[in-house]
């Protein structure tokens, strides 16, 4: 009697392609989990993994490198205010690594999208730090009269504008981020002029 043949059994590089995938649909799942993202953005960076796996979008990255770079694609195409210092960071990826294999999937897939809004993530510093809605509103306010550059982050243009608006100072509100009191201090609340 023969039995059907098991993982085991099935050629080398299949059984390659499945753990391959497998472990990139893993580092999707520890993101969406870590950084509490939803599942429709879950399940787009799904897709966008298979797409880019399919493409060999990024050949010489690891699973666990293109299912980062597919969960920030899904991320900056939902406008779900996180970085990709997060993303990489919820699997103990290499930031450059992720960076790059994201440009890969931008490329491969053509995807056209916007320098992340820093008004985004205003709103998720105030809801972070329990902070009154007064802030949030003089926060968006105080970004929609300031020019910023596309290279400046959207998180640490966000961040001074909460630290000008509300009593938290650069260090409180850089403890839970991934952003340095120095960047907050130095680099963005002087772009706003004095408090």
């Amino acid at each position: 009697m023969t039995t059907p043949p098991g993982d085991d059994r099935l050629p080398d590089a299949e059984r390659v392609r499945n753990g391959t995938r497998l472990r990139a649909e893993y580092a999707v799942n520890r993101i969406a989990d870590a950084l509490r993202v939803p599942s429709e953005v879950t399940e787009d960076a799904t897709d966008l993994l298979h797409g880019a796996l399919e493409a060999d979008a990024s050949p010489d990255c690891c699973p666990e490198t293109v299912g980062a770079a597919a969960a920030y694609a899904a991320v900056r195409r939902a406008e779900y205010p996180r970085t990709i210092a997060e993303v990489a960071d919820a699997v103990d990826g290499d930031r450059s690594e992720v960076c790059g294999a994201y440009h890969d999937m931008v490329r491969t897939f053509g995807l056209c999208l916007d320098p992340p809004d820093p008004a985004l993530f205003v709103a998720r510093i105030v809801s972070e730090y329990d902070l009154p809605d007064a802030v949030e509103r003089r926060a968006r306010e105080r970004l929609e009269t300031t020019e910023f550059h596309d290279s400046d982050s959207a998180l640490g243009v966000a961040a001074a504008a909460v630290v000008l608006e509300s009593d938290a100072s650069p260090a409180d509100i850089a403890e839970s981020l991934p952003l340095s009191t120095l960047t907050v201090r130095s680099r963005y609340v002087p772009r706003f002029g004095e408090r």
